[in-house]
């Protein structure tokens, strides 16, 4: 089937712990226009004991988007898949799935990172690696992986991580993106490729790393049977798969100075630029280097972000819009803020009550309404980001005069608000729908319609929003 109409059209499948889209883009009178055609909430198992992600749904509702793509007549050109870091897929010799990919929030790898630094040290780790430790990232889990479970890797013969995975079960051909791969904790940050020594010394299988590709990649067409049942052929290409990196891309502002938080499950606040952050002070600072398309270098602070409000929503049992709740917050009287980096935010359950239970250890009061939830977490985020700041400014000798905030968050005017008035910073708001846009970026770079990045960072600079 044809468009109904002579637009190129670009799919981004826009996919994060919590949920999926598909987003088709295309160039209008006000630049990129993206419009949501699909949406589905994303799935976990628990099995045993473990979580894990429920792959088997995740690409069937792929399919379903791709299918109101057509039904809708709008044809894309092409595709890519971009999905949060850490988790990875074990493919053995045939290429079939060896066992559904671990959640990160899966609890086997609590204590692995003292296993770790048995055989190289936390400053040395980091020096190479520019990755902070987190329990939930690939060289832990995989390590956690090998203890409990030895057999999959001795079968392993390829490791993708999860966006690589679904554009195998799509094409057949298998890639594995460098902006995804760098989040996994086994890069050398100087090559920007695995880091085999490292590998090595681990005891893991340097056989199941494959070569990294770029974003821009052509990975494939669909398969024949994928044909026959979306209703449509186009190419799969390699957006930069980490959803931070593609967020990134979508920058509205060409300040030289301008810090960027990418608000949404998490938020990642920091930086693009040339070189890595790998020194002692930064480890302690708790900051992290992660690739970012062209080999640019993402500087970032990992903060709790959304996921605690979208727990306490579900706990709720509410259906209320981030601006609806944004509202709500700024009509609260409570005056309370919590620590999220306590360690008891790790976890999902109980959430509502875990925060009370701060509220009360502090003296302070605790939250009764969506409103005042809202209003405690938007406050404590706010302080959490002008305190991250302040160090990324102490630690690299600095100044930023702005920020950009991105991602579903940046739909929350209060928090917006109070992180101009916490920070001191001017707030420009950047596309809620970030990562997608970004996404749609590099499937038109491939299609050269954009000479480079900066081309196309000029054509959608202008856009944000600034207050």
């Amino acid at each position: 089937m044809k468009n109904n109409t002579n637009t190129t059209y670009y799919l981004a499948i826009d996919i994060s712990p919590m949920t999926g889209r598909h987003l088709l883009g295309h160039v209008g009178e006000r630049g990129i226009e993206l419009e949501e055609v699909y949406r589905f909430n994303n799935r976990i198992k628990d099995n045993d004991g473990h979580l894990y992600w429920d792959v088997e749904y995740l690409f069937k509702e792929i399919k379903e988007g791709m299918k109101a793509c057509y039904n809708q007549g709008k044809i894309p050109r092409s595709l890519s898949i971009d999905t949060w870091g850490v988790d990875y897929c074990l493919l053995d010799k045939e290429n079939e799935l060896i066992r559904n990919p671990f959640c990160f929030r899966d609890k086997r790898t609590a204590g692995m990172y003292d296993k770790i630094y048995t055989k190289i040290s936390e400053d040395d780790l980091y020096e190479r690696t520019g990755t902070l430790r987190y329990d939930y990232n690939t060289i832990s889990q995989l390590l956690a992986h090998a203890q409990e479970f030895d057999h999959d890797l001795r079968e392993t013969k390829t490791l993708l991580f999860l966006p690589d995975y679904l554009n195998f079960l799509l094409t057949g051909n298998i890639f594995c993106e460098y902006t995804i791969a760098s989040t996994s904790g086994l890069l050398n940050i100087k090559t920007n490729d695995w880091d085999y020594e490292l590998i090595t010394k681990l005891g893991l299988p340097r056989r199941i790393f494959k070569e990294l590709s770029n974003p821009k990649t052509f990975v494939g067409r669909l398969k024949d049977e994928i044909v026959d049942e979306v209703m449509f052929q186009c190419e799969v290409v390699l957006c930069a798969s980490h959803d931070t990196a593609s967020s990134v891309l979508s920058l509205p502002t060409k300040e030289e100075n301008c810090l960027f938080i990418n608000s949404g499950t998490f938020s990642y606040l920091g930086f693009e630029t040339l070189r890595p952050y790998t020194d002692f002070k930064n480890r302690v600072a708790e900051f992290t280097n992660q690739g970012g398309f062209d080999f640019k270098y993402l500087y970032l602070k990992n903060i709790p972000g959304f996921y605690i409000l979208q727990q306490v929503r579900k706990e709720m049992k509410l259906d209320m819009s981030h601006a609806e709740i944004s509202e709500a917050a700024r009509n609260s009287k409570v005056n309370s803020t919590i620590n999220l980096d306590d360690e008891r935010f790790d976890t999902l359950e109980d959430i509502s009550k875990k925060i009370c239970e701060v509220c009360w250890e502090k003296g302070t009061e605790a939250p009764k309404t969506i409103g005042d939830y809202a209003k405690v977490i938007f406050e404590s985020l706010a302080e959490h980001y002008n305190k991250s700041i302040k160090a990324i400014e102490r630690n690299i000798e600095r100044k930023f005069e702005s920020i950009c905030i991105f991602g579903g968050g940046s739909n929350s005017r209060y928090l917006n608000e109070l992180t101009a008035e916490k920070t001191g910073k001017t707030i420009i708001i950047g596309n809620p729908e970030a990562s997608g846009l970004g996404n749609i970026m590099v499937q038109m770079l491939r299609n050269d319609y954009f000479a480079s990045l900066e081309a196309a960072r000029d054509f959608i600079r202008g856009e944000g929003k600034i207050y």
